[in-house]
C-alpha cells in the first residue's frame, strides 16, 4: 500500500543529525559558538526554551532539527512578542538564526526562508506581522493568472501555471502554514457532511492536529482546474501540489511525482520548502511585491489581516481557520490603523465643525484655482 505524505512526518534533510533538536542546540552552544561562557549559557537557555516549545507544537518528547521550519519560528515569535519585551525577543530571535545557520551549514535544514522572518520591531510595530495589503494581493492573483494564458511556448507549462495558481490561493484565501499545503493530498478535498455538496478541506496541522476548511469558491475553481491537468500526468502518490520538474519536447515531466534511490521510494514527490518559494516567489516579485516580502508565509500573514478586515469578523473564529492553540497569536493579526481609530471614535458623532471648515476653504481653493 502506498504511504501518503500525510502518513509520514514532515522534512526530508540532505543530512541527519545525530540526536535530537536540544540536544544538538545544546552542542552548538557550548562546543562550536564562540562566546563568552555566560552568552553560550544565555543561548543554551534559549535552545531549551524554544526545544520545549517545539516538542508541545510536534507533540513529541524529543523533536529533530528539521522540525526547525519557518512555519514553527513565526509562531513562536508571536507568542513571545505577547508576554516579552521587544528587546527580549529581538536577542531570543538572534540566537535563534544563529542555530538555523548552524543547521543549515550541516545540510540538516534549509534555513533561506527561516532567516528571512521579520520579528518585532519595537513597541510601534504594534505586534503585527508583514502582510500584502488588499490591492498588492489582488495584483499578486491576477499575475499568478496571467501564467495560465502564456502558451505552450512559454516561460511556464500550462500544468505548473495550474497547479502554482491553485497552490498560491490555498496559501493566501485559506491561510495554511506551507508545510501544511505542501503536504496535503487529492483525498484532503471532500464534500460537506451536511449538504455533500460544499467541498471542504481537511489539514493536518502542527502536533498532527486536523481541522477541516471551508474552501471558498475561488480557491475550489482554481483547484478544480488543477486536478483536471493532474489526472492527465498518472502520477504514483497521492499529494496534491506534486513536485513536476521540467517539462520534455513531448510533454512528459520525467522528474514528478515519487522519487526512489536503490529501489528505495524517498519520497511521495511533494515540493520542500525551498521548491515551494522559488516557484512563488517569481509571481511576488513580477506583481510588485518588495523582495524581502516574496515569500510564502507572508501569504498566511495576509489571510489573517484581511479576514480581520472583514465586517463581523471575529478572532476566534480565525484562529480555528488558522489552527492556533492560543488566542494570543492570533491577536497579531489585527491592525488598528489611523483611519480605523478615527472611524470608531466618529462613528456615533455629528460632523465636526473644524473638519466642516476645513473642507469648505479646501473647496474655496479649489473654485478659485479653477
Amino acid at each position: 500500500m502506498t504511504t501518503t505524505a500525510l502518513e509520514r512526518r514532515p522534512g526530508r534533510p540532505a543530512r541527519r543529525v545525530d540526536g535530537t533538536l536540544g540536544a544538538a542546540a545544546e552542542r552548538f552552544a557550548r562546543l562550536t559558538l564562540k562566546k563568552s561562557e555566560h552568552t553560550q549559557a544565555t543561548y543554551a537557555a534559549a535552545y531549551a526554551r524554544f526545544a520545549r516549545w517545539l516538542a508541545a507544537r510536534e507533540a513529541t518528547a524529543d523533536p529533530r532539527p528539521e522540525a526547525f521550519t519557518a512555519d514553527a519560528l513565526a509562531e513562536y515569535l508571536a507568542e513571545l512578542e505577547q508576554s516579552k519585551a521587544p528587546a527580549t525577543v529581538k536577542k531570543e530571535r538572534a540566537a535563534l538564526n544563529r542555530l538555523a545557520k548552524y543547521f543549515h551549514q550541516l545540510g540538516a535544514i534549509d534555513a533561506t526562508e527561516i532567516l528571512m522572518i521579520e520579528g518585532n520591531r519595537g513597541a510601534s510595530a504594534n505586534r503585527s506581522r508583514d502582510a500584502l495589503d488588499a490591492a498588492t494581493w489582488k495584483r499578486v492573483k491576477a499575475q499568478a493568472r496571467a501564467r495560465l494564458a502564456q502558451g505552450p511556448d512559454g516561460r511556464t507549462s500550462p500544468e505548473a501555471a495550474a497547479r502554482d495558481l491553485a497552490f498560491l490561493l490555498v496559501l493566501g484565501e485559506m491561510g495554511l502554514r506551507s508545510e501544511e499545503a505542501r503536504l496535503l493530498t487529492v483525498s484532503a478535498i471532500r464534500p460537506k457532511r451536511s449538504d455533500g455538496i460544499t467541498p471542504w478541506l481537511r489539514v493536518h496541522g502542527k502536533g498532527d492536529k486536523r481541522r477541516d476548511l471551508p474552501i471558498p469558491t475561488e480557491v475550489a475553481d482554481a483547484l478544480l482546474a488543477w486536478q483536471e491537468l493532474r489526472a492527465r500526468l498518472d502520477l504514483d502518490a497521492d499529494v496534491l501540489f506534486p513536485r513536476l520538474g521540467r517539462r520534455r519536447r513531448d510533454g512528459a515531466f520525467p522528474d514528478a511525482g515519487p522519487r526512489y534511490a536503490d529501489g528505495h521510494r524517498l519520497d511521495d514527490g511533494e515540493l520542500s520548502g525551498r521548491g515551494l518559494r522559488d516557484l512563488l516567489r517569481p509571481i511576488l516579485l513580477d506583481a510588485g511585491v518588495p523582495g524581502a516580502l516574496a515569500h510564502p508565509h507572508v501569504l498566511r500573514h495576509t489571510y489573517g489581516t484581511l479576514f480581520m478586515r472583514r465586517p463581523g469578523a471575529r478572532l476566534e473564529q480565525l484562529r480555528e481557520l488558522l489552527g492556533h492553540a492560543s488566542i494570543e497569536t492570533t491577536s497579531v493579526y489585527v491592525h488598528q490603523t489611523a483611519e480605523d481609530l478615527e472611524a470608531a471614535v466618529l462613528a456615533r458623532e455629528t460632523p465636526n465643525p473644524l473638519a466642516a471648515d476645513a473642507e469648505r476653504r479646501r473647496r474655496r481653493s479649489a473654485a478659485r484655482r479653477a
